[in-house]
C-alpha cells in the first residue's frame, strides 16, 4: 500500500477539489488519475489491472462548511462581521468570500492554512480506514490541529475581580446558558453568591481571565479565586463562559490553562474546577489535560 506523503497528500487534495471529474488512486504507487469523459466508474475498476480505489469526496457544501465554521471562529470583529456576510449571499458566495479574505492578508493566509489542515485530517481518516478494511494496522497518525491557527487571533488578559461589571455581557449570556439547563432556583442562587463575593471585600482574591481580540470585545473569561492560608494556597475556577462559535477552537481550555499555569508559578500546588454548571463534555478535555475527578454534585427533583 502506497505511503501517504506530502506528494501524495498534495496530489489527493488537487484531485478531491476538482470537481469536474471523479479521481482514483492507485493503492500500490499513489499515483491519482482521473475519469475519463464518457467512462462509468465500474468500467474504470473493471477493466483497470491497477489496484485503484476512489479519494475521499470533497463537495461545495463541504466547501461551504468549512468556510462558515472558519468565519463563526475569527477573532477580529470586523473581519468575522464581513465574512458572515459574504456567506449570507445567495449567489456569487464563494468569490464574495474571496474577496474579503484578499482585503485582508492575514486573515486569507490563515483561511488557506485552516482549509488545507481541514483537508488533509479528512484524508488522514480516509487512508487509517482503508489500511483497517484491507486488514492492516491503523498508523495512529495525526493531523495538524486547527485550534492553534485561529487561536493566533486572541490574547488572554488578566484583571482583578473588582472589574467583574465589565463583563456583564458573557456572565449574563452564562447565566442564560446556565438557565436553560438547570432549575432556575438554582442558578440564580450561584450568580447571586457570585455577585455578592465580587462586589465585597473579597473581590481582590479573585482573578479574571478574559480572551480578546479587541480591547473591550471579549470572546470569552473565565474566574478564578485564590485561596492562601498558614496550611497552605489553591485555586479555585468558579466560573467560564466562552461564546459559542468560539467554543470549537479551544478558547475555554486556553483560559484555563492560562491561569492555572500563573498559579503553579506562583507556588499554589493545588488548581481546582468547581463549576456547578459545567458542561458535561468539558469534563473529559479537563480528564485529558490531567485534571482528577474531586467530588460530585447530585441533583434530585420531585414531582410535584
Amino acid at each position: 500500500m502506497f505511503e501517504l506523503d506530502d506528494r501524495v497528500m498534495e496530489s489527493i487534495i488537487f484531485a478531491m477539489e476538482n470537481q469536474d471529474a471523479k479521481a482514483y488512486i492507485d493503492m500500490e504507487t499513489g499515483l491519482v488519475s482521473f475519469q475519463g469523459e464518457g467512462e462509468s466508474e465500474e468500467e474504470v475498476l473493471d477493466e483497470s489491472e491497477r489496484d485503484l480505489e476512489s479519494i475521499p469526496i470533497w463537495t461545495s457544501q463541504d466547501g461551504f462548511r468549512l468556510m462558515d465554521q472558519f468565519a463563526q471562529t475569527i477573532g477580529h470583529p470586523v473581519v468575522r462581521a464581513d465574512l458572515l456576510a459574504a456567506l449570507s449571499r445567495g449567489r456569487g458566495v464563494f468569490r464574495a468570500f474571496k474577496d474579503v479574505l484578499e482585503a485582508h492578508p492575514e486573515t486569507e493566509r490563515k483561511w488557506y492554512e485552516y482549509k488545507s489542515r481541514a483537508m488533509k485530517a479528512r484524508i488522514v481518516e480516509w487512508y487509517e480506514d482503508l489500511r483497517h478494511v484491507r486488514g492492516l494496522q491503523r498508523l495512529g497518525l495525526e493531523p495538524e490541529e486547527t485550534d492553534e491557527l485561529l487561536l493566533s487571533d486572541f490574547r488572554i488578559v488578566r484583571c482583578g475581580g473588582e472589574r467583574w461589571g465589565e463583563f456583564e455581557a458573557l456572565v449574563r449570556a452564562g447565566r442564560e446558558d446556565a438557565l436553560s439547563r438547570f432549575p432556575r432556583v438554582l442558578v440564580e442562587y450561584v450568580f447571586a453568591a457570585l455577585d455578592r463575593e465580587l462586589s465585597g471585600p473579597s473581590s481582590g482574591e479573585y482573578r479574571i481571565y478574559s480572551a480578546e481580540c479587541e480591547p473591550g470585545a471579549p470572546a470569552g473569561m473565565a474566574l478564578v479565586r485564590m485561596f492562601r492560608s498558614a496550611e497552605g494556597a489553591f485555586a479555585v475556577l468558579g466560573f467560564l463562559y466562552v461564546d459559542p462559535a468560539r467554543r470549537r477552537i479551544g478558547l475555554g481550555r486556553t483560559l484555563i490553562e492560562r491561569a492555572r499555569e500563573e498559579a503553579f508559578r506562583e507556588g499554589i500546588r493545588y488548581f481546582a474546577v468547581d463549576m456547578p454548571f459545567l458542561w458535561a463534555e468539558f469534563g473529559a478535555s479537563l480528564e485529558a489535560l490531567g485534571y482528577a475527578p474531586f467530588g460530585t454534585r447530585w441533583l434530585s427533583c420531585s414531582e410535584s
